[in-house]
């Protein structure tokens, strides 16, 4: 099911979590104890980044990055047209770091 996120509607978001303390963020359904200091900042830096990439409205995925990352990877191995590039590492990084190169694997 796809949500959406609407900039007028997080402008409301914002101006709701900004009136209430922490405590009472976490009571808010999908707000977690630890994360109610946080949810505040990231409604502000999405926000900011909406308005940066001027998008009126967005699609909530319900991934983390991370996830993304593991499941675009996964489909690209089942379609060479979207494959994650490999890049070799260099011998030594740029703070002077040992790097170890691993064997290619064909």
């Amino acid at each position: 099911m796809a949500r959406t996120l609407r900039r007028d509607d997080l402008h409301r978001v914002i101006e709701k979590l900004a009136g209430m303390p922490a405590q009472h963020r976490s009571r808010l359904s999908g707000v977690s104890e630890s994360r109610a200091r946080q949810v505040l900042a990231g409604a502000i830096v999405a926000d900011c980044a909406m308005t940066a990439l001027d998008l009126d409205s967005l699609e909530i995925s319900p991934w983390a990055l991370r996830e993304g990352i593991v499941l675009r990877h996964l489909s690209s191995l089942a379609d060479d047209r979207d494959a994650l590039p490999l890049q070799t590492l260099p011998a030594r990084s740029e703070d002077g770091a040992t790097v170890t190169t691993l064997p290619k694997q064909i």
